[in-house]
């Protein structure tokens, strides 16, 4: 599980994110409120989350590159909740 919780800039490039589980709360794998997160030619597989499975991003800039999220569940709002950020989403595959 990442949680990015200050206006800082993070890219992951080439990582696996699998089986991250959030009983409670927002997100399986990865939590960004306000910061610039870039995934390049990554994974995000089998996270569970109460709310929004693989990913919440809140404020600051999102951007999703040539990766995969795949096998993502939650019980709520998605597998990707974008609240009030910039989303790109660019070749990448989202599945059940």
């Amino acid at each position: 599980f990442l949680a990015m919780n200050a206006a800082a800039d993070l890219t992951l490039d080439g990582i696996a994110l699998q089986g991250g589980n959030l009983a409670t709360g927002l997100a399986g794998a990865i939590r960004n409120f306000s910061g610039n997160l870039t995934l390049i030619s990554s994974s995000i597989t089998g996270s569970s989350a109460e709310s929004s499975g693989a990913i919440y991003h809140e404020f600051g800039v999102l951007t999703i590159i040539d990766s995969v999220l795949s096998g993502n569940t939650t019980l709520s709002t998605g597998v990707l909740t974008n609240a009030e950020g910039t989303l790109a989403i660019i070749d990448s595959t989202f599945s059940g």
